[in-house]
């Protein structure tokens, strides 16, 4: 777990199943101690990508569109994501996974 300013980076490499990441992220964001906060959680593909889930924790951030951030986040990468408000997501290649990872911070400043 890494947290940076109001997100909290969970890195599931290995761990969590790439079809489990929006499940978890859902149920991450409802938890008091995340009340607040961006829920970033990523694990790596079968075929090697990262597949990064975010989630807004309760009262974070009201006015931020993270579809939006995620869609121009994961294009800036060599990927794609996108999604709604409070929930989205992206895929990039594992190689970029910084570069996606200092985008989506600069759009949510």
């Amino acid at each position: 777990v890494i947290q940076d300013g109001p997100l909290v980076q969970l890195v599931g490499d290995g761990i969590v199943q790439e079809n489990m990441t929006g499940a978890l992220s859902n149920a991450l964001s409802n938890m008091p101690q995340l009340k607040g906060k961006l829920i970033v959680l990523r694990t790596i593909t079968k075929s090697g990508e990262i597949k990064f889930s975010v989630r807004k924790g309760r009262g974070a951030l009201p006015s931020l569109n993270l579809g939006s951030v995620m869609l121009r986040a994961a294009a800036m990468a060599g990927g794609n994501g996108g999604g709604h408000d409070s929930a989205a997501g992206a895929h990039v290649p594992a190689v970029k996974a910084g570069l996606f990872y200092e985008k989506l911070k600069s759009g949510i400043a």
